[in-house]
This record gives C-alpha cells, structure tokens and sequence, in this order.
C-alpha cells in the first residue's frame, strides 16, 4: 500500500500507538492532541518513539492542536480519545470533513459511530463521508512520557463495522490493509454490544474505590479484581449478553471475548484476569475521575441500562454500578450518557430488520453511491487492479460471480472482489475488479475498454515501478471534478447497458 496522510486524534496511550505503527510502516502521520505541552518532546522532534512490539524510532509529519490542520486532505481519520469525547470531537471535525473521508473510533463503545454520524450529518446533511467503531482498541499499551509510547500487544483479532453497514464495502479492503489482525463485521450490534471494557472497570473502580481515593497504588487486573469483585463482573457481562441476545445476536461473553483476543485457553474469568499477559503490570488509576468512570459508564453501561429498560429485562447489577459511579463523581450518567434517546437509536436496530446488509440493496442517493463507487475505483486503480463492469450476468462471464445469489451477505474475501451500484428497480449495474495480468487484458479485449474508458491503456507493473493513474476522486492536489466524473460514470453505464459491447468479437 502506498503512503497516506492519516490523522491521528489524540495523543494518549492509543493514539501513540497507532502513530508510531503507522509510522514505522512509512505513512504520512498527523498526530493532533489539544495539549501539546502534554507531548512536549513529540511535538518539538516530529516524532515519536516505540518499544515492545513496534520498536524504534518513527517521524511524524506534523503534530498539531488544529482540527483543520490535522484532517485536512487525511484520507483516513483514528479518533483514540474516551468515548464520551466522541460527540464533541466530531461537532469539531464536521466543518472541515471532506467528501470520502473515512472516520474510525478506536473504540466506538457503545454506539459510538450511530452517535458520531448523527452529529456530523446534522451539522453537514449533505456531507459523504464513512464513519465506523471497532470493538476495542487495537493494542494494549502505555505512554513513556512525553516522548513516546509502550507497545505490550497488537490484540490477534478486532471486530470494526461502520454505520451503516452497507458502508463496509467500500472501506473494509482499505482498514484491514493498514491493520491486517482487524476484521470487518457487517452489523454494528457486533461491535457495539460487545463493549469488553465497560464489563470490567466501572465495577472494579467502584469496588476498589476506597483504595482509589486514597491514591493507595496496586495492580489494577491482578489485584484489584479479587474473586469477589469478578464475581460482580461476571453478573454485569451475564446482564449485558441477556440485552445483545434481544436484539439477536449471539454475545462473545468476557471470557470468548478474551480467548479471541488474546490467544489464551482460560477457563474462568479469574483465570483470565490473572493470566492474560498484557494485564499483569497495568497499575490502578490515580484518581475516581478516570475513563475507566467517566467513559465506559456514560457509553458502555448506560446503554445497556437503556435498551434494558425498553425490553423490559431486569439489570440490576449494571445499574447498581452505575448509580454508584454517579453518587462517586457527582454525575447523572443516566441523564448525560448514550440512552436510545441521546443517541438517536434508529429504531430498527431496537426492532430488527435493518442492520444486516444485502447485496443489491438500493442506495438512499444515486449520487452518494457514485461518489463511492469512484471513490472505490480510484482505489483499485492505485492498487494495481483492472476495472471490468458491465451488467450482471456479462461480468459473470469474465469472472464467476462469488456472490451464491442477489440477497445473500458476502463474506469478507467477496467484498474485496465486488462492488454494486443499484441505480433503479430495473438497472442494476455491477463492477468487479480482478488483479491484472496482461494475458487476460488480451485475452478478454479489455485494452479496447481501457481506451474506452480512460484514454488510454492501463500498463502492467513490474515490482518496484511507481504505478501512478490520474485517480478519478481523491485527496489533496489530486482533487477531480466530481460531477464531470459522475456524468462520464453515468454515460458510460448507459452505453454498456445498452449494447454490453466491452468483450471482443
């Protein structure tokens, strides 16, 4: 993958680690932090340092304070801030997005990508952008001062999804490319009901928080979470599975959450507190007003709460936690955090019937869809892909179609190979891109296309060239005019609907 412009927001443990491995793999960083006399050496050296599993030394190309600075032309956007920042954040960002961008909060919690895309779509209606959740952040890790940061694990497996769903095709070929332990999942409950860290700090907080007050320091995991207190535990992650299992869905419990993320064979959820390696060293927080309170009450436990109470299934633990988190920090959590109606909770994920994609499925705009289509396009082109399209049962005949039938969900391999556009009940068009190889370029007469559609021919790469095409919608000075494009896509779907002329006679 060639080098990008990706911004990073926020320069806590997450943040750090995320630039310094996108660093170490020759992108483009912009590390944004709204204090920057908190990363003092960073910001002065433009770069960050790393140990344990990204080691070394990696250049920045900017750290900044500025939103506009920092996302500007980014084709991708890591928000690693607390969750209940989200909303914030991205009333901040929304004047300054572009078309295409794509937003990724690490983690969302829960909802967290319903939450963000409502504010940005209030505040921009007619703005296009992807915005998505994963299930956890991606590394466990620590800060080193103000100059770097502490890899301990890149977790083997997390779960993203963007919202709506249907969005993943578009951009998951993209995120698992940066981040190949990432895995795409197509509905957001996944993503956001499987909120492992709202399951164990606010109770260990609550149940440790006379040592908390009194700054007496231990080992937040292997110390703090006794038999009795992951007793608790336990009951609030049974609360929460019996809420994920109404709206129908099958629950990883903590304890399948773990053996997927950290590779271990555990047999009780003691067991794996006190034997996933990564936890072994993480000390207690400082003080009662952490993330650990602050963060996954208002948008982990209060959620569960909220749908709990609209299913009418009881959860007493969870919301004895959060009423003692409220009465600790003098806060409402119940009155400030992400309920159905906070968030804006569309009603079918509540009820069913709107979260599982389906292949053909009509866009809400054609416009909004070509815009992606291009966007997908661009991106294959400067993969060294070739572009095929034509109506459905011809492209079958280059390629046999992956998908079993129209209505079917692909897998993630099949999303890598197609993408749809649905412009009306009876035109459906199809765009399949497969790795080019000059024997079926010749074969297929599919030079004629690419004059056709480009001007000219697309040439095969030999390793090490620099394939460049003029991208047909991008970033930063290789912005194209959009509309023209959109009427050229739109032509061209007309000729090839008409006459399917693009196979050789």
């Amino acid at each position: 993958m060639r080098s990008r412009k990706i911004a990073v927001i926020g320069a806590g443990n997450g943040g750090r680690a995320f630039a310094a491995y996108l660093a170490s793999q020759g992108h483009e960083v912009v590390l944004f932090n709204r204090t920057l006399a908190r990363i003092k050496h960073i910001a002065e050296a433009k770069q960050i340092i790393s140990e344990g599993e990204v080691e070394g030394s990696f250049p920045l190309q900017d750290v900044t304070d500025d939103y506009r600075s920092a996302i500007t032309h980014a084709c991708l956007i890591l928000v690693v801030l607390p969750a209940s920042a989200h909303a914030e954040v991205a009333a901040k960002m929304a004047p300054d997005l572009q078309d295409g961008q794509i937003i990724l909060l690490n983690p969302g919690r829960t909802w967290g990508a319903i939450e963000a895309k409502n504010v940005i779509k209030k505040m921009r209606p007619d703005l296009d952008v992807y915005v998505g959740e994963t299930q956890t952040l991606l590394f466990t890790c620590r800060e080193i001062e103000d100059s770097g940061v502490k890899i301990f694990k890149i977790k083997d497996d997390n779960p993203f999804c963007f919202f709506p769903e249907q969005d993943n095709r578009f951009v998951d070929y993209f995120i698992t490319e940066l981040f190949p332990t990432m895995s795409v999942v197509d509905d957001i409950k996944v993503t956001s009901l499987t909120n492992i860290g709202a399951i164990i700090h606010p109770t260990a907080v609550v149940l440790n928080a006379g040592s908390i007050a009194r700054q007496q320091k231990f080992l937040f995991y292997r110390e703090g979470l006794t038999q009795e207190v992951v007793n608790i535990i336990e009951k609030v992650d049974q609360e929460r599975c019996k809420v994920a299992e109404q709206l129908d869905m099958r629950p990883d419990s903590f304890l399948e959450w773990a053996k997927k993320a950290y590779g271990g064979e555990f047999t009780t959820y003691y067991d794996a507190f006190q034997n996933i390696e990564p936890y072994r060293d993480i000390g207690s927080p400082s003080t009662l007003f952490s993330r650990y309170i602050t963060e996954d009450v208002p948008t982990g436990l209060v959620p569960f709460a909220s749908m709990g109470r609209y299913f009418g299934i009881p959860t007493p633990f969870i919301d004895s936690i959060i009423l003692m988190a409220s009465s600790l920090v003098g806060t409402d959590f119940m009155e400030t955090g992400r309920t159905n109606e906070n968030v804006a909770l569309p009603i079918e994920i509540l009820e069913g019937g709107g979260a599982n994609i389906r292949v053909g499925r009509a866009f809400p705009g054609q416009e909004s869809s070509i815009i992606r289509v291009l966007t997908r396009i661009q991106e294959d082109l400067h993969n060294s892909w070739l572009l095929v399209k034509g109506r459905p049962e011809r492209v079958n005949m280059i390629k046999r179609c992956l998908f079993a039938s129209m209505g079917v969900a692909p897998t993630r391999s099949m999303l890598h190979e197609h993408v749809y556009i649905k412009e009306t009940e009876k035109q459906e068009m199809e765009i399949v891109t497969v790795k080019k190889t000059d024997m079926l370029r010749e074969a297929l007469g599919l030079k004629a296309l690419e004059r056709r559609l480009f001007g000219f021919e697309i040439k095969d790469v030999a390793q090490g060239d620099d394939f460049r095409v003029q991208p047909l919608i991008s970033y930063g000075e290789f912005i194209s005019d959009v509309s023209m494009h959109i009427k050229k896509l739109r032509a061209e779907l007309q000729e090839i609907t008409r006459d399917g002329s693009y196979t050789r006679t």
